[in-house]
């Protein structure tokens, strides 16, 4: 099942792998200056506190998206690819059930025309199964189709929740970075913006998943992984009991929540390293 698996991506190995990319490549935006000790002197110049650091910021954007566009080429592309592009596996199927459905034929025999017209139409059963998954087939599916948003109360196509999907995962992508950019800003030291960064990403992997508003509800879904992962938003309807109210939990809010903390680490990033002192 070829979209099965493409959409179970960024809640599998793709969110770990992007994260970790993350994590290895942006801590250097901002403190290799004071690692290299030319923060003085980039501060100092003209454009050191506006053009620079905006230009770092758009630098930091356009490796983000490089890496999400790239790791979903390699997800679609090697799960179409061993799907099949054109359902061949349901056309052998087709030509298999009707095999035995000929030689029944020929034999005259009413019963074992009878066993090979049942065999044919098993055959042609799984032809359609296979011809259904095979390769871009389903493309056109209600999401609820998929074994794991069975439950989902959203009417969209597979293809429009995998557009879907692949924007969120990097809306997620870009704000956990944003976050590393504003801890680089504010650390003089690789490890320490590496470590921190990692606990908030790695964090919510270990939380079980809860609809009781509780400290492990909020420390699984106020931080970026579990939204780069993009399933929990629409694979069920989301709410949360707080007491006697049960607060239901569109997905317009987890948007608006990143969007928030978007802007609000870019301006602290940006703010951070401009108003640092020269010493």
């Amino acid at each position: 099942m070829a979209w099965e698996r493409i959409t179970y991506f960024p809640y599998s190995i793709g969110t770990i792998f992007e994260g970790m990319l993350l994590l290895l490549a942006l801590p250097a935006c901002f403190t290799q200056e004071y690692v290299l000790r030319t923060d003085a002197l980039l501060l100092s110049s003209k454009h050191g506190r506006g053009r620079v650091i905006r230009a770092k910021l758009a630098a930091s954007f356009l490796f983000i998206t490089a890496i999400v566009i790239g790791c979903w080429i390699i997800n679609v592309a090697v799960n179409v690819g061993l799907a099949g592009w054109d359902g061949s596996a349901g056309s052998a199927g087709s030509v298999g059930a009707a095999g035995p459905a000929g030689a029944a034929g020929a034999a005259g025999a009413a019963g074992a025309a009878g066993a090979a017209g049942a065999a044919g139409a098993a055959g042609a059963v799984e032809a359609v199964e296979a011809t259904g998954w095979a390769g871009w087939a389903g493309w056109d599916w209600p999401i609820q189709q998929l074994t794991r948003y069975a439950s989902s109360p959203y009417a969209m196509s597979i293809w429009q929740y995998t557009l879907v999907q692949a924007l969120t995962n990097w809306l997620g992508c870009i704000v956990f970075g944003l976050f590393i950019l504003f801890l680089s800003a504010r650390s003089r030291t690789y490890l320490i913006v590496f470590f921190i960064a990692g606990l908030v990403f790695a964090l919510p992997f270990f939380i079980r998943s809860t609809s009781d508003l509780s400290m492990p509800w909020l420390m699984k879904n106020i931080t970026f992984s579990d939204f780069m992962r993009v399933e929990n938003i629409f694979n069920r309807p989301r709410f949360v009991n707080a007491g006697k109210w049960t607060l239901q939990l569109p997905y317009a809010l987890f948007y608006a929540y990143m969007l928030l903390l978007a802007a609000i680490f870019t301006n602290a990033a940006y703010r951070s390293f401009k108003n640092r002192e020269v010493i």
